[in-house]
């Protein structure tokens, strides 16, 4: 039996919604991975670099809850980062002293160190392999468009619920758990 070719497979995408989508899937297959290879030589993968700055930019460290919250991914997912860092030395985990259920974030001083080592050489890959090949105008537009696309994207921690047993009970404001789930990321530790 004979595929079809490409241009014969049927689609509900225009030409060029099509190739906006194989050049956003380039992006994300080669870009990408190219600017998190900076990382690996440290044992880093990029989430765990979004990490360290964010707790970076905030010295006094943050609760996890709001730290999984700044960097859109759910709570296991950063439970599972952290884990990944627990042995070194770049942060410190802390129960909050005002609330015993909580737990505070903090970079250390080797972990700040090792942002301001980053910092400049990845921002140099993202400029080399992302945004030197674009005009100004490029740069508004993509910038423009990509943030109308993230605004309208479900949080990782709604996807993670979509379909759990839990679900409900999570969300539904009268349980007597209700809220946002991911306020609770502290108190599952």
């Amino acid at each position: 039996m004979k595929l079809p070719s490409p241009d014969q497979l049927p689609t509900a995408l225009t030409t060029e919604e099509h190739q906006l989508w194989q050049s956003l899937r380039a992006v994300i297959l080669v870009g990408l991975p190219e600017v998190e290879r900076g990382f690996r030589r440290f044992g880093l993968v990029q989430l765990d670099y979004d990490m360290l700055v964010r707790l970076f930019t905030h010295p006094a460290g943050l609760r996890l809850s709001d730290l999984a919250a700044s960097l859109k991914v759910s709570p296991s997912r950063l439970s599972h980062r952290l884990e990944k860092l627990a042995g070194s030395a770049v942060m410190t985990l802390e129960t909050s002293e005002s609330d015993g259920r909580v737990t505070i974030a903090r970079i250390t001083a080797t972990g700040r160190v090792l942002v301001e080592r980053l910092a400049l050489r990845h921002e140099a890959d993202l400029r080399r392999l992302l945004l030197a090949p674009l005009r100004a105008d490029q740069k508004t537009a993509l910038a423009d468009a990509l943030s109308t696309i993230a605004a309208h994207l479900p949080t990782e921690s709604a996807v993670e619920l979509q379909g759990s047993p839990r679900r409900r009970s999570l969300l539904n404001k009268e349980s007597p758990v209700g809220g946002d789930p991911r306020e609770r990321v502290d108190s599952q530790e």
